[in-house]
């Protein structure tokens, strides 16, 4: 009878373990996950910040250009200033993008150019079929 017994408690011992490890292992992949997606949240804000630079610069230009339009042209010097931040901006979220992987993951529709997602069958923007 004792045989029995300690048998089977080296049976419950012996699953305890691997139920340990295996829960070990999930807590540690679960980490590695959550981690990952904290990376990738804190590239797409920065992305987002990036683009709201460029959509203020954007407006900046135009009121600009629309000044010149009205005869109260903007200083060349300070309108060309502003278009090479745009660019650099541009350049930025291109590199976050590459870094995030969300460059090869987008996609444009035909119709509008606006950005449609990877499985998107539809654009978001206008309908048409992408």
């Amino acid at each position: 009878m004792n045989e029995t017994f300690y048998s089977l408690l080296d049976a419950v011992r012996e699953a305890a373990v691997r139920a340990g490890d295996t829960a070990a292992s999930a807590a540690y992949l679960a980490g590695k996950k959550a981690d990952t997606l904290y990376s990738g949240a804190k590239l797409r804000c920065r992305i987002l910040e990036r683009e709201g630079q460029v959509r203020d610069a954007l407006r900046q230009v135009g009121e600009m250009v629309y000044a010149t339009h009205i005869g109260q042209p903007s200083d060349s010097e300070v309108l060309l200033e502003k278009l090479r931040e745009i660019d650099t901006l541009k350049a930025e979220i291109a590199a976050l993008e590459l870094e995030s992987g969300t460059a090869a993951r987008m996609r444009t529709c035909p119709i509008c150019g606006a950005e449609a997602g990877e499985d998107d069958a539809y654009c978001r923007q206008c309908g048409g079929k992408l």
